[in-house]
């Protein structure tokens, strides 16, 4: 199985772990389109990967997952408001269900975030109050916009992360409970 999680491990570190600043630091508009294309095919092809088990490789946390879940967990208030607005609408993890799922479990599973982590990309706010967003970004101001949720308020936002989503089907029609 090593081979194969190596082999994974490569993709997910050249398309999503890099695929953000390939689009952000893209020489041209042409070069930003094809990595965003990349980066949301990836996203597409874990997200039905996921629709049939719980982790990247079944039933057991794989380094991929960790890999993974560093992207999934900085995407949304990290990277996402900083895309150029030339590329068009940019998805969400929670566009992709099993994904953002997925996402949600990890995010739960003790050891995989801690404070420094949550303060680090906006979940939780700063010594004095502010949230972190968007890519070299240290403080935000009020949005009233709805389609700046995630930007703006992490406690509506990103409150789901701690709550959960009730369940979701997984690994050969297995339920897991999200709490």
């Amino acid at each position: 199985m090593r081979p194969a999680i190596d082999l994974l491990n490569q993709q997910i570190f050249d398309d999503v772990n890099n695929g953000p600043y390939k689009i952000l630091f893209a020489n041209s508009l042409l070069a930003a389109r094809i990595a965003k294309n990349i980066f949301e095919a990836r996203l597409a092809d874990y997200n039905h990967r996921l629709t049939t088990r719980r982790y990247l490789f079944g039933a057991q946390i794989t380094d991929s997952d960790v890999r993974l879940f560093q992207t999934l967990l900085s995407y949304d208030r990290g990277y996402r408001p900083s895309r150029p607005p030339e590329l068009g609408t940019a998805f969400a993890i929670s566009d992709f269900p099993h994904l953002w799922a997925y996402a949600l479990d990890l995010f739960a599973t003790p050891g995989f975030t801690d404070d420094a982590d949550k303060v680090a990309t906006g979940l939780l706010p700063q010594a004095d109050g502010t949230y972190r967003y968007g890519f070299g970004t240290e403080r935000i101001a009020s949005v009233t916009d709805d389609a700046a949720l995630a930007s703006a308020s992490p406690e509506r936002y990103f409150g789901r992360l701690t709550v959960g989503l009730g369940t979701r089907r997984c690994g050969h029609g297995a339920l897991l409970v999200l709490a």
